[in-house]
């Protein structure tokens, strides 16, 4: 009876030692994809490479090719006034955008895009394990936007107006519109529809159309407007700026002769001078019309303002405007129109602008220093000199006067390396410059600024967090590491230092500032706890103080979480490399290890695991219980865990993987084959608790049959479920 139950039990055993939980489960997405028969990370640049142009007033979409193993693809940007080709690539200012994507394809909506600017794009994979591939050839987008300015003729000639417009980048072609009323252009004639241009520098150059008058609009005042229709075709943008144009009438008077304007010689009004006409009778006086516009606005009457409202004269008898209602850096258009009771004259149209500061300032690191960019004011001037003033990291400050020439070649050099030397205490740190014009001072000033050393940042690390990222082929996902400007500089970027948990293994990983996001799965490994830690740079590469250590290890992979499981809880002698005190070698053996203990009729044995080694659970462990016993016509094999730690002395297994509860299952044999499954749930705590139910299995062909639901729970009480078929 004995030798029957025993042949009975081998091969019930037999099968619950490999098939438990062995089935191919369903894996979490972002699970690692470099398996067994997949493709590995080529390297290559991402292909065909495209970024709409002209299609979306608010946003480019940039598309690409998948790279065979990629993990993650990142995608810089680069702006540009005129059209960057591929050989432009290397002198146009990259930046990388905040977001990367496992995808292929990426929306850059962020609100530091301009209508009218190109943007430069390249594209480039990523492998957790073997870093960055060669990045992918530039592409070019831009928004869909109306042309900035549209002027219509003045009285040029007696039966067409001209209209014209700036160019827009990527649009396919242009709608005019015109009506007899300013406010209802958008809803006028479409008179012409024209295509972009395509002679000329981009953005430097106008679209033109000649609109032939019918009889009854001539010498009548027309309003024109321009819409862009985008690259693909059908997009549509909104209305530009609307701008008057009428044809000349024999008997006008001539057009205005304009004697003086304001271009950077006042801070306060843009004034203009113009002389009488001389056709001028008290029987048929000359009235005088102004109107203004600068680029994005349409035109505005600015006189006259009210009904009888007078100009002034100068002393020789010209007539004077003075506009206050004037900005610095803006060029404004001023169009003086004369009539008298046969018509109007043609337009004389002039701009003028205030002293204004430069435009912008910035300081660019060159690795040994800052080199200054300026954008001059608008009309700047050959004379025009530049008032500096020079603010030192001491607080020192030192004043001087440049030509442009001189500004444009400024250039400051550190020597310091570190915050401790004594010629920090001399480095530039702000820079104002002002306009001046034969004596006079702009209103403003410009000003860029030198971020000294940063100070501490601060840093966090996620432990256990689900992040919905790919896995590294160890199944480990990464590592979320947030940092922090500390309350000094702002710093360029970031330095982080990785370890393992005896300090062994260091790895560091340079962070842009703009993210402050790492997401570190690189070379990552289960069970494995690193202690991270950062520096903030400026951008000579100088560093901050060091952070104190942050610990974070990765979520892993439902499949990971299983192939753990049962090598060091649920099945460990089947994983001999990591538990060499279980018998090794063919699954029959395990039988011959259970009956060889002699411990109950059929056999039975216990295991106790190692002590674990830190607080809170130094020095538990616990214990792993086999018994078999006849049941029946048929016998029953239990499996309890006792308080029961894994024995992976040399993994941190021993520390942060164990059961949260005692434990056990029993499975139940016919002589058919066939039976039952009693199992408690299973509670894994530590690094990756869990939870696994074992209540839908049952036994066919002496081996379990069905699903098992394992439910992992991350940091944030995130919790993700598989079922796994047996």
């Amino acid at each position: 009876m004995i030798r029957v139950l025993i042949l009975l039990l081998l091969p019930l055993l037999t099968s619950c030692n490999i098939d438990m939980l062995t089935g191919p489960g369903s894996l979490k997405p972002g699970d690692d994809h470099h398996q067994a028969g997949e493709v590995a990370f080529s390297g290559e640049a991402p292909r065909h490479v495209m970024a709409s142009q002209a299609f979306h007033d608010d946003r480019i979409v940039i598309t690409w090719d998948a790279v065979a193993g990629a993990d993650y693809y990142t995608i810089e940007r680069a702006a540009s006034q005129v059209e960057p080709v591929q050989s432009m690539a290397d002198s146009l200012n990259w930046s990388r955008l905040s977001a990367s994507t496992t995808g292929t394809s990426l929306v850059d909506d962020s609100s530091q895009l301009e209508a009218g600017w190109y943007y430069a794009y390249r594209v480039t994979a990523h492998d957790f394990e073997k870093g960055a591939g060669d990045s992918s050839s530039i592409c070019q987008g831009s928004l869909l936007a109306a042309p900035s300015t549209v002027t219509a003729s003045k009285g040029t000639d007696s039966s067409r107006i001209s209209i014209s417009w700036t160019q827009r980048p990527g649009v396919s072609s242009y709608e005019i519109r015109v009506s007899e009323d300013s406010d209802t252009v958008s809803l006028g004639q479409v008179i012409a529809r024209v295509r972009q241009s395509t002679d000329g520098e981009p953005n430097a150059y106008l679209n033109s159309y000649t609109y032939t008058t019918s009889s009854d609009e001539r010498g009548r005042t027309l309003y024109f407007a321009v819409t862009a229709v985008g690259g693909d075709g059908s997009s549509r943008s909104g209305l530009s700026p609307v701008s008057s144009g009428y044809t000349r009438v024999v008997g006008a008077p001539s057009a205005p002769s304009l004697v003086s304007i304001t271009r950077g010689d006042s801070t306060e009004a843009v004034t203009l001078a113009w002389s009488p006409d001389d056709s001028a009778s008290s029987s048929d006086e000359v009235s005088y019309i102004v109107m203004k516009s600068y680029p994005g606005s349409s035109e505005s009457q600015i006189f006259p303002m009210y009904e009888g409202q007078e100009l002034e004269t100068d002393e020789s008898g010209n007539y004077i405007l003075s506009d206050s209602d004037v900005r610095e850096n803006v060029q404004y258009t001023y169009s003086i129109t004369a009539s008298n009771s046969i018509g109007m004259s043609e337009a004389s149209v002039q701009d003028g602008y205030l002293l204004s500061a430069p435009q912008s300032l910035s300081f660019i690191p060159t690795g040994e220093g800052y080199a200054l960019s300026a954008v001059l004011p608008v009309g700047a001037d050959p004379l025009w000199t530049y008032r500096v003033r020079m603010t030192e990291e001491d607080g020192s400050v030192s004043e001087g006067e440049f030509s442009p020439d001189e500004l444009s070649s400024f250039a400051t050099t550190f020597a310091a390396t570190s915050a401790d030397e004594a010629s920090y205490q001399d480095e530039l740190r702000t820079l104002e410059v002002w306009t001046v014009n034969n004596g006079l001072s702009s209103a403003s000033s410009a000003s860029a600024s030198i971020a000294g050393i940063p100070s501490t940042p601060r840093i966090t690390a996620s432990q256990n967090k689900y992040t919905g990222l790919a896995a590294n082929s160890a199944g480990v996902c990464p590592v979320e590491i947030n940092l922090a400007a500390g309350a000094g500089y702002a710093p360029a970027s970031y330095l982080v230092t990785r370890t393992e948990d005896d300090g062994s293994g260091q790895r560091d990983f340079t962070v842009d500032a703009l993210s402050a996001l790492l997401n570190d799965s690189d070379g990552t490994e289960v069970g494995q706890v690193y202690n991270y830690s950062a520096a903030a740079c400026d951008a000579l590469g100088r560093r901050s103080a060091q952070t104190a250590s942050v610990m974070g290890y990765g979520s892993i992979t439902g499949e990971a979480l299983i192939e753990n499981f049962e090598d060091h809880i649920l099945k460990p002698w089947e994983a001999p490399s990591k538990h060499p005190e279980y018998v090794s070698g063919g699954k029959s053996s395990i039988w011959s290890y259970i009956r060889q203990a002699g411990m109950g009729s059929l056999g039975s044995a216990s295991e106790t695991g190692s002590p674990l080694r830190d607080a809170p659970n130094e020095g538990r462990t616990g214990t792993i219980s086999y018994n078999a016993t006849p049941d029946g016509i048929g016998g029953s094999v239990s499996f309890t865990y006792t308080a029961y730690y894994s024995e992976a002395t040399a993994s941190f297994f021993d520390q942060d993987f164990y059961l949260g509860r005692d434990a056990s299952y029993s499975m139940n044999v016919s002589l058919s084959g066939s039976g039952s499954v009693s199992a408690q749930s299973f509670e894994t705590a530590g690094m990756y608790p869990a939870t696994i139910d074992f209540s839908r299995l049952s036994v066919s062909n002496n081996a379990f049959t069905g699903r098992y639901l394992l439910v992992q729970h991350h940091q944030d009480a995130v919790d993700v479920s598989y079922e796994v078929r047996v």
